[in-house]
Protein backbone atom coordinates (compact mmCIF):
# COMPACT_ATOMS: atom_id res chain seq x y z
CA UNK A 1 0.00 0.00 0.00
CA UNK A 2 1.01 3.48 -1.13
CA UNK A 3 -0.18 5.61 1.72
CA UNK A 4 0.57 4.00 4.83
CA UNK A 5 4.09 4.11 6.10
CA UNK A 6 6.08 1.11 8.55
CA UNK A 7 6.51 0.99 12.01
CA UNK A 8 9.79 1.31 11.43
CA UNK A 9 9.41 4.81 9.09
CA UNK A 10 7.08 5.94 12.37
CA UNK A 11 10.04 5.25 14.72
CA UNK A 12 12.41 6.85 12.73
CA UNK A 13 10.04 10.19 11.99
CA UNK A 14 9.80 10.08 15.90
CA UNK A 15 13.47 10.10 16.50
CA UNK A 16 14.07 12.80 14.24
CA UNK A 17 11.61 14.92 16.21
CA UNK A 18 12.82 14.44 19.56
CA UNK A 19 16.54 14.94 18.41
CA UNK A 20 15.51 18.11 17.09
CA UNK A 21 13.79 19.14 20.03
CA UNK A 22 16.13 18.16 21.93
CA UNK A 23 19.05 20.28 20.28
CA UNK A 24 16.12 23.21 20.71
CA UNK A 25 16.13 22.53 24.24
CA UNK A 26 19.96 22.38 24.29
CA UNK A 27 20.38 25.89 22.73
CA UNK A 28 17.78 27.79 24.73
CA UNK A 29 19.53 26.04 28.23
CA UNK A 30 23.02 27.11 26.83
CA UNK A 31 21.55 30.51 26.26
CA UNK A 32 19.87 30.59 29.63
CA UNK A 33 23.03 29.87 30.82
CA UNK A 34 25.02 32.96 29.19
CA UNK A 35 22.31 35.35 31.20
CA UNK A 36 22.27 33.85 34.39
CA UNK A 37 26.67 33.60 33.92
CA UNK A 38 26.54 37.53 32.93
CA UNK A 39 27.10 38.78 36.68
CA UNK A 40 30.33 36.78 36.71
CA UNK A 41 30.88 38.86 34.32
CA UNK A 42 30.55 42.34 36.39
CA UNK A 43 34.46 42.61 37.33
CA UNK A 44 35.33 43.41 33.49
CA UNK A 45 33.69 46.74 34.01
CA UNK A 46 36.57 49.16 34.04
CA UNK A 47 37.15 48.67 30.52
CA UNK A 48 34.56 46.73 28.51
CA UNK A 49 30.82 49.16 28.28
CA UNK A 50 27.58 47.64 27.73
CA UNK A 51 27.15 45.62 24.58
CA UNK A 52 25.60 47.35 22.06
CA UNK A 53 22.20 44.44 20.96
CA UNK A 54 21.97 43.93 25.02
CA UNK A 55 21.91 48.01 25.30
CA UNK A 56 19.39 47.91 22.41
CA UNK A 57 17.21 45.21 24.06
CA UNK A 58 17.22 46.71 27.61
CA UNK A 59 16.37 50.81 26.06
CA UNK A 60 13.23 48.68 24.08
CA UNK A 61 12.31 46.84 27.44
CA UNK A 62 12.55 50.13 29.60
CA UNK A 63 11.50 52.65 27.26
CA UNK A 64 8.14 53.41 28.68
CA UNK A 65 9.58 53.51 32.40
CA UNK A 66 11.84 56.33 30.54
CA UNK A 67 9.32 57.92 28.70
CA UNK A 68 7.10 58.31 31.68
CA UNK A 69 10.13 59.53 34.05
CA UNK A 70 11.04 61.80 31.31
CA UNK A 71 7.39 63.60 30.99
CA UNK A 72 6.99 63.43 34.87
CA UNK A 73 10.84 65.32 34.98
CA UNK A 74 8.85 68.32 31.89
CA UNK A 75 5.87 68.60 33.99
CA UNK A 76 7.31 68.92 37.32
CA UNK A 77 10.58 70.07 36.29
CA UNK A 78 10.02 73.58 38.65
CA UNK A 79 9.99 71.54 42.12
CA UNK A 80 12.53 72.47 43.88
CA UNK A 81 13.93 69.16 45.57
CA UNK A 82 13.07 66.99 42.89
CA UNK A 83 10.41 64.54 45.07
CA UNK A 84 7.84 64.29 42.65
CA UNK A 85 9.51 62.06 40.09
CA UNK A 86 11.26 60.22 42.55
CA UNK A 87 9.05 56.75 42.22
CA UNK A 88 9.42 57.07 38.41
CA UNK A 89 13.10 56.91 38.50
CA UNK A 90 13.65 54.33 41.25
CA UNK A 91 11.23 52.31 38.67
CA UNK A 92 13.36 53.28 35.52
CA UNK A 93 16.56 51.72 37.49
CA UNK A 94 14.80 48.55 38.82
CA UNK A 95 14.16 48.10 35.24
CA UNK A 96 17.73 48.67 33.79
CA UNK A 97 19.37 46.94 36.93
CA UNK A 98 17.18 43.83 36.09
CA UNK A 99 19.58 43.46 32.57
CA UNK A 100 22.61 44.10 34.12
CA UNK A 101 22.69 43.85 37.69
CA UNK A 102 20.09 41.18 38.51
CA UNK A 103 20.82 40.11 42.09
CA UNK A 104 20.79 43.73 43.17
CA UNK A 105 17.83 44.22 41.37
CA UNK A 106 16.29 41.34 43.50
CA UNK A 107 17.15 42.84 46.44
CA UNK A 108 15.63 46.00 45.48
CA UNK A 109 12.25 44.13 44.87
CA UNK A 110 12.20 41.86 48.14
CA UNK A 111 12.69 45.10 50.23
CA UNK A 112 10.27 47.43 48.07
CA UNK A 113 7.79 44.41 49.05
CA UNK A 114 8.05 44.08 52.89
CA UNK A 115 8.26 48.02 52.75
CA UNK A 116 4.72 47.60 50.86
CA UNK A 117 3.18 44.88 53.35
CA UNK A 118 4.38 46.73 56.40
CA UNK A 119 3.23 50.20 55.28
CA UNK A 120 6.58 51.89 55.11
CA UNK A 121 7.71 52.71 52.34
CA UNK A 122 7.03 56.38 52.44
CA UNK A 123 10.00 58.43 54.09
CA UNK A 124 11.04 57.38 57.98
CA UNK A 125 9.62 60.30 60.46
CA UNK A 126 12.28 60.20 62.56
CA UNK A 127 14.88 59.64 59.80
CA UNK A 128 13.98 60.76 56.87
CA UNK A 129 15.01 58.46 55.06
CA UNK A 130 12.34 56.49 52.45
CA UNK A 131 12.83 52.79 52.16
CA UNK A 132 15.11 50.72 50.18
CA UNK A 133 16.87 53.79 49.57
CA UNK A 134 20.22 51.82 50.14
CA UNK A 135 19.56 49.36 47.28
CA UNK A 136 18.31 52.32 44.97
CA UNK A 137 22.33 53.37 45.33
CA UNK A 138 23.62 49.64 44.97
CA UNK A 139 21.04 49.75 41.60
CA UNK A 140 22.75 53.33 40.41
CA UNK A 141 26.42 51.81 41.33
CA UNK A 142 26.19 48.96 39.37
CA UNK A 143 24.72 50.76 36.37
CA UNK A 144 27.43 53.31 36.51
CA UNK A 145 30.29 50.18 36.58
CA UNK A 146 28.05 48.55 33.64
CA UNK A 147 27.96 52.18 31.61
CA UNK A 148 24.78 51.19 31.23
CA UNK A 149 22.62 54.40 33.58
CA UNK A 150 20.44 56.05 31.60
CA UNK A 151 20.52 60.02 31.99
CA UNK A 152 17.95 60.96 34.65
CA UNK A 153 19.08 64.05 35.88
Amino acid sequence: EKGTRTDRQRARRRGARSKRGERLRAERMSSKRLDATESSKSWLWWWQSADGEKAKRVNKKCKLDYSAFVNCKRAYGGDGNGKACDALRNQVLHCYSKSYCSEIATAYERCYHLAVNRGRLLANMATREKACSEQIKQMEKCLKRARALPPLA
